[in-house]
């Protein structure tokens, strides 16, 4: 392939609405140690309650009602030296949904399903995400992850 015709190609490519498709999921890496340390944070604070979270992108102003949702980022920000309002919600929720650690509800409480494109409104740690936590014994927890 000449050079033009593969600078056309990427250009047209990254015009498309699909370029970012998956691949942002793709490469979040998260570590067991981390996930682990990210779902008792949440736990510690909020155990399996529903909490809202902030809605949009952060533009450096609290939203009320999402005291709780702060309160766990500022935690992983000193716990795992990574976390802000968006990247919690944006990465690291959704893989964790998909994981099975947690639910996401739309701003009428309904759950949401993985495959559904929707505004997340609150979130709640899983049963399943408990007995993760509370599993003493890391073979078992390497085994339900």
């Amino acid at each position: 392939m000449d050079q033009n015709k593969f600078l056309k190609y990427i250009f047209e490519r990254i015009k498309r609405e699909d370029y970012r498709g998956i691949h942002l999921s793709q490469h979040n890496r998260l570590p067991f140690d981390k996930v682990l340390e990210i779902l008792k944070t949440i736990n510690n604070i909020a155990g399996i309650s529903k909490f809202k979270i902030h809605i949009g992108d952060w533009k450096g102003k609290k939203q009320k009602g999402c005291e709780i949702y702060y309160k766990i980022v500022e935690a992983l920000k000193k716990k795992i030296e990574q976390s802000t309002v968006n990247s919690l919600k944006k990465n690291i929720f959704p893989d964790l949904d998909t994981m099975g650690f947690l639910n996401r509800y739309n701003s009428q409480g309904n759950l949401i399903s993985q495959n559904k494109r929707e505004t997340i409104d609150s979130v709640s740690l899983t049963k399943f995400a408990l007995d993760f936590i509370n599993e003493v014994k890391p073979r078992k927890q390497y085994k339900m992850c």
